[in-house]
């Protein structure tokens, strides 16, 4: 009898630090799965897949877009348009407000078929960038809508610079047979950068 006392609590004792012993590893195994998860490196989706077209990801995101085609002094690429105008006077006065806002990229382009003039923020050489862009409506930095315009088979992606003539008032001669020397001597020639070599100009510090 005095035996079977001992051996009976030792077995109560030993049972008893098992239950608890089970208990704290229950306790312990959500603590791990927790751990676990909040190691998991956070992945972020790229808002355009490098494997779609620039029409998928436009039509995709509800992004407006338009073609023109074989256009003179146009760098081919795409376009951010802001607004269209019908006169010139305008146009210029929305670029120069553009600009004081930040957009140095800013400029217009003419269709010769309609005449009128559309508006650009920025250029991109590639389209699922000018859909980027427009998803994060420029990184914030643009409230109002904004469309794409696809500029094909025109000027080459940063192609030579582009020469826009000016021609001046042309002095007064009798002599008709002068009238193309005089025009001549008063053509103004102005080199501008294409929006793509403008893009690494205001790039540089």
């Amino acid at each position: 009898m005095r035996k079977l006392f001992p051996r009976l609590l030792f077995f109560l004792s030993f049972s008893l630090f098992a239950q608890d012993l089970q208990e704290l590893r229950f306790d312990e195994t959500p603590t791990t799965v927790s751990n676990q998860t909040q190691r998991r490196p956070s992945y972020i989706e790229p808002a355009v897949s490098i494997n779609t077209t620039f029409e998928e990801a436009a039509d995709t995101n509800n992004i407006p877009y338009r073609t023109f085609s074989g256009l003179e002094n146009v760098e081919n690429g795409y376009y951010i348009i802001s607004g269209v105008f019908s006169k010139g006077k305008n146009t210029k006065k929305t670029i120069k407000k553009l600009k004081r806002k930040g957009f140095e990229e800013a400029g217009y382009i003419t269709n010769p078929e309609s005449d009128l003039n559309y508006v650009y923020l920025t250029y991109y050489p590639f389209g699922l960038e000018a859909v980027d862009a427009c998803i994060s409506q420029l990184e914030g930095t643009y409230t109002d809508q904004i469309w794409i315009l696809e500029i094909e088979n025109s000027v080459t992606i940063g192609g030579p610079q582009m020469a826009v003539v000016e021609v001046n008032e042309p002095e007064i001669n009798d002599d008709p047979n002068q009238t193309d020397h005089v025009l001549e001597n008063n053509t103004e020639i102005e080199t501008l950068d294409s929006p793509c070599q403008r893009q690494q100009r205001l790039l540089k510090p």
